[in-house]
């Protein structure tokens, strides 16, 4: 982005509208988006099969099949799940509205990103998911997008007018079809990760734990 004289004098001339629209968004608009997350995460994800958790201050929401993970391993995130994250090319410093919109400047869109945190040698999990490979290519078949080079997942996307409407309506969780549709996408289709984690598993040097 280049340097704009125009626009270098309005933000000069509104600076303090700028910083309280910020201070506003990451204070008080996150908090509003977060709890509306939480209704329809919480009830897309009440299945008797699944563990799901959410964290206001980290901005996490994450879920997984209570099977993913061994005997001996921690209770928590375990060795696969679904992460609600933003794509690694515009970074982490625009806020979740715009990414979740489709509206950052950097292009950086959202989504749920399937994670794994067991393969010991994270050069041969980037060789594995491929869209060579069958199970992966099952997947993407699906509706789901690989972002180089390992990164499975779902995009999601709110329309921003329809959600700056349900903010004038206080519900905005009414805007928030799309997630409840993403998670139902990802449950329809537990088979065919449980088969790419069998041929991880069988394939793969796992860690212990």
């Amino acid at each position: 982005m280049q340097s704009d004289p125009k626009l270098n004098a309005l933000i000069t001339r509104n600076i303090g509208e700028f910083e309280q629209t910020r201070a506003y968004l990451d204070d008080i608009l996150w908090l509003e988006l977060f709890k509306a997350f939480s209704s329809v995460f919480d009830s897309a994800t009440d299945n008797a099969s699944l563990v799901s958790y959410r964290n206001e201050e980290d901005e996490e929401f994450w879920f997984r099949k209570k099977d993913w993970v061994q005997d001996n391993e921690a209770v928590g995130r375990g060795r696969f799940a679904f992460y609600l994250g933003y794509q690694i090319k515009g970074g982490n410093d625009e806020s979740w509205l715009s990414n979740f919109t489709g509206t950052s400047p950097s292009g950086t869109g959202a989504g749920f990103y399937f994670e794994q945190r067991c393969v010991r040698h994270g050069g041969k999990w980037n060789g594995f998911i491929s869209d060579h490979n069958p199970a992966v290519k099952a997947i993407l078949d699906a509706g789901f997008s690989l972002e180089k080079p390992s990164r499975i997942y779902l995009p999601l996307k709110f329309d921003q007018e329809e959600l700056a409407l349900a903010f004038e309506a206080e519900a905005p969780e009414d805007a928030l079809g799309p997630l409840r549709h993403a998670i139902e996408k990802i449950i329809e289709t537990l088979p065919l990760f449980d088969g790419l984690i069998a041929q991880a598993n069988s394939q793969l040097e796992m860690r212990e734990g």
